[in-house]
Order: C-alpha cells, then sequence, then structure tokens
C-alpha cells in the first residue's frame, strides 16, 4: 500500500508539471502551424505518460508478487455450501474466518453472508470472514393443554429466551364434552416431543359443551348405576338417598324428569336398601406422569412421562378385603372412564396405567 500511495504522489506530481508546460505553451502559440505542432506534442506527451503510469503499476504488482502479497480478487461465496467455499478461498490463497449464527430459513452449513463481499481485491493470505449457517437447536414442547390462552402465553414466554422462542400459532376452536369454554384441549406439537425453534404451537381450544342446557330424562325405574353413569357422563353432580322402594332402581329422582338444567346441577336419585354408591369418572389427559415409585405425588424429577396413542388401563376395587377388578381395556387420549360400584362401609379403587399405579382414591 505504501508503494502505490507513492506512485500516486509521483503522477500527481508528473501530472502538474505537464499541466504548467502546457499553460505556457499555449500563451505563445500564435499561428496555426504552430498550433498544429503543439497538438501533436500534446498527444505525444499523454501517451508518454499513460505508458509510464501503466510501467509503474506493473512494477508495483510485480514488486506485491514478489513479496508474496499479491491482488486477488474475493469470489462470491453467498448461498454455496461451506465446503466450496473452502475450496475457492484455497484455490485464491485465501484464508478463513468462520462465524457460525442459528438461521431458521437455511439449512445448515450455508454461507449466509460473507466479509469482504464477492467482488473486492484482497492480499493473498487475507482471511475471509463467513458467516455460516448453524441448525437450529431442538428441545421439548411445553404442555399447555388445559391452560386458557393467556395463560399458555405467560406460560410459554417464561419458557422461552433469545435463542428458545416458543409462541401460541394458529387458534382455533371447537366444542367439547370434556373441557370447559377457553381451555385448551389440544395442540400442535403435541407435548414432550422434540422441536426446533423458533417454535410455534397451534392450539384447539374449548367452546365448551355445544348446548349447556341438558334435559333430565325420565330415569325412574331405571337400573341405579345405569342412572348414576349417564348423569356423569353429562358432567351432572349425582347424589344417592337410600330408604325405600327397590334395592338398585330408581324409585324417584330431583329435579323431575324433562326439567332444564345446567351442567354441573346436582340430581338426587332415591333408591331402597343402605348400600353406599361410588362414582369413578376420570378423563384420560393427553400426557400422563407417573413416578418411578407407582406413587403420583413423589419428587417430579422421578416421573415417567407416558406419551401414547393407547393406554392400558386396569381399575382394582377393593373393599371388606376382597379385590376385584372392575375395569381391565384399551384407552387413549381424552377418553372419559365411568364406572359405578356399590359398597357397605369403605372402599379403596386403584387406577393401573400399563402396569404403574396412577389413581388411588378412597370412598367412606
Amino acid at each position: 500500500m505504501k508503494i502505490i500511495s507513492k506512485i500516486i504522489l509521483e503522477i500527481k506530481k508528473v501530472t502538474g508539471k505537464i499541466k504548467q508546460i502546457l499553460f505556457m505553451k499555449l500563451k505563445n502559440v500564435s499561428n496555426e502551424r504552430e498550433l498544429y505542432i503543439f497538438s501533436t506534442k500534446k498527444i505525444l506527451i499523454i501517451l508518454a505518460i499513460f505508458i509510464v503510469i501503466s510501467f509503474m503499476l506493473a512494477m508495483t504488482f510485480v514488486s506485491l508478487w514478489k513479496e508474496g502479497e499479491a491482488l486477488v480478487s474475493v469470489p462470491n461465496l453467498i448461498k454455496k455450501p461451506l465446503s466450496d467455499a473452502i475450496l475457492e478461498l484455497q484455490k485464491k490463497n485465501l484464508n478463513i474466518e468462520l462465524k457460525t449464527i442459528i438461521a431458521f430459513k437455511s439449512p445448515p452449513g450455508i454461507v449466509i453472508d460473507q466479509d469482504p463481499k464477492g467482488g473486492f481485491y484482497t492480499k493473498e493470505k487475507r482471511s475471509i470472514r463467513l458467516f455460516v449457517s448453524q441448525r437450529a437447536k431442538e428441545g421439548e414442547v411445553p404442555n399447555i393443554i388445559g391452560k386458557n390462552t393467556i395463560e399458555a402465553i405467560k406460560y410459554l414466554k417464561s419458557k422461552s429466551s433469545s435463542v428458545k422462542m416458543i409462541i401460541i400459532g394458529k387458534i382455533a376452536y371447537s366444542f367439547s364434552d370434556n373441557s370447559p369454554a377457553g381451555k385448551i384441549i389440544s395442540q400442535d406439537p403435541a407435548a414432550t416431543t422434540l422441536a426446533k425453534y423458533p417454535l410455534s404451537i397451534n392450539v384447539l381450544v374449548s367452546k365448551g359443551r355445544e348446548g349447556s342446557v341438558i334435559v333430565l330424562p325420565n330415569l325412574i325405574n331405571q337400573n341405579l348405576k345405569n342412572a348414576i353413569t349417564w348423569l356423569s357422563m353429562n358432567d351432572l353432580t349425582v347424589k344417592i338417598e337410600n330408604g325405600y322402594g327397590r334395592i338398585g332402581i330408581v324409585n324417584s329422582m330431583t329435579p323431575r324428569a324433562s326439567a332444564k338444567i345446567t351442567r354441573g346441577s346436582l340430581v338426587i336419585l332415591k333408591t331402597g336398601g343402605n348400600d353406599k354408591y361410588g362414582v369413578f369418572n376420570i378423563i384420560l389427559p393427553q400426557v400422563i406422569i407417573i413416578s418411578k415409585s407407582g406413587l403420583t405425588k413423589q419428587n417430579p424429577k422421578n416421573n415417567l412421562k407416558i406419551d401414547s396413542n393407547q393406554y392400558n388401563i386396569k381399575v382394582l376395587l377393593t373393599q371388606n378385603g376382597t379385590q376385584q377388578e372392575i375395569y381391565n381395556g384399551i384407552k387413549k387420549s381424552g377418553d372419559r372412564i365411568v364406572n359405578v360400584f356399590n359398597y357397605s362401609d369403605h372402599a379403596v379403587l386403584e387406577m393401573f396405567i400399563g402396569g404403574k399405579k396412577y389413581i388411588t382414591r378412597r370412598y367412606n
């Protein structure tokens, strides 16, 4: 660079002297012959200057080449794979400086920027900085089932960072028999699966049941367990009163048949005998968590997460020292299990999923 500066300085000096000579000569020109001779000399002088400059530049490049610092053009490497970019720089006798950045719209290992840009000139063995795309990080998708959208947004914000952004994506709405209005009933991608960041979770939000008013059917003279099952499936609270009439049969009901009531309302059924009736009513969540010890209230760090399309469910009832199996079958997420049983004193109900204890309930 010092040599080039000296050349430019010398060119300026020569150009200045030439201007002075030409200016003086121009004053002394008095006829056409002298003007012709002066013009010819002017052309020769300009040609000589051009030859001198070309020679000096050529000598400069030769000098730089001898010093091992020849000027080379920087190739345009943007959008090329890193391996190809390295080969091109090696051919130009240029070094490489790598910087990786997370690029969500480019596959990993692609040059997305460079410094200096393609087309610029630099000396050999100088470093060209390449910005190469890095694979977006992966993480476990949070579970937002059961939250409303405001709760979900706050929860996802607490789980986000500058390199791990998680947001709510598309929101759709649907009627649901199992979830209150406003609650998220499903999400995509599913909870606990691995996904790349930034992550957008599409959700389906419950609109509640289609029709919040229930018309009570006539349950009198119906099997008591069947009546309790129907009421439980429709999210009604059931109370059994004993005393008179046939055992195990609905002898009266309050409110009466054809009454219009809202979900969650109390319905009183009367039957004969002194037996107590228990109701086991559960909707399987999308993700089931069971501790390794088999007890659901242990340290969460020791929990096992079960995320499956199908679950092997077994329900055991123990009373008066006798254990009986009241349910054994395959269920999937969102399915409801309702079981009605009668007991005399107290009972213990245990639910197992895949052989692991999930729920224990006591009835007195």
